[in-house]
């Protein structure tokens, strides 16, 4: 015997692009919205702009990451997943002035988070000083002559174990007023220096 098969009704599903423009979110409290920033390249190599916590989420939107950096100054999202966090903005973060900031949070795709090397940057609303980022970052104003010593490049120091090694292991200065013509006064005696993170390098050992 032959039979008929019942006919299916055939299923369309129709799904729309989204037309909507992500858009940096101003508040997430207790953060306000400060810029859309370029991370510093050093030797090529690109390092973070904050140094505290990070974490990355499959679902982030900017309110996640606030909630997760809330004991910070600054939190940044960065290329759609990335939140960082932190109390120093590293030299060499400058302002983007190309529109880079327009990858969409996949937890709420109306809201920016960052782009490629580019983060949304927030800071705390109690932070007295509006953040101000310059467009363009130089090393220029080092390269001259030192009390004799002679500026070379910007290096990036090793990791060992994920763990930053120092690039010089003799003496280490840390100071409140750190200056170039400091620094050098205090390595009298070696054949290198350096100056990081703003202040130097808080005091861990000597071995002159």
């Amino acid at each position: 015997m032959l039979g008929l098969a019942a006919a299916l009704p055939e299923v369309l599903e129709i799904r729309a692009t989204s037309s909507v423009t992500p858009t940096a979110v101003q508040t997430a409290a207790p953060f306000v919205y400060a810029a859309c920033a370029v991370e510093p390249f050093y030797n090529g190599l690109q390092v973070r702009a904050l140094h505290g916590g990070s974490t990355y989420r499959s679902g982030m939107t900017v309110e996640m990451c606030a909630a997760y950096c809330s004991e910070y100054k600054y939190f940044g999202v960065e290329y759609s997943q990335e939140c960082y966090c932190g109390n120093i903005i590293h030299n060499g973060t400058t302002l983007d002035t190309q529109g880079g900031c327009n990858m969409e949070c996949p937890g709420n795709t109306a809201q920016q988070c960052g782009g490629s090397g580019r983060m949304n940057f927030y800071q705390q609303s109690t932070v007295s000083t509006a953040l101000s980022l310059p467009t363009s970052y130089s090393v220029a104003t080092n390269n001259a002559v030192v009390d004799g010593w002679n500026y070379l490049t910007c290096v990036v120091e090793p990791l060992q174990l994920g763990i930053n090694a120092r690039a010089l292991t003799g003496a280490i200065f840390y100071s409140g007023s750190m200056t170039i013509g400091y620094c050098a006064s205090q390595c009298a005696g070696y054949t290198y220096f350096g100056v990081e993170y703003g202040q130097g390098t808080p005091p861990l050992h000597t071995d002159r």
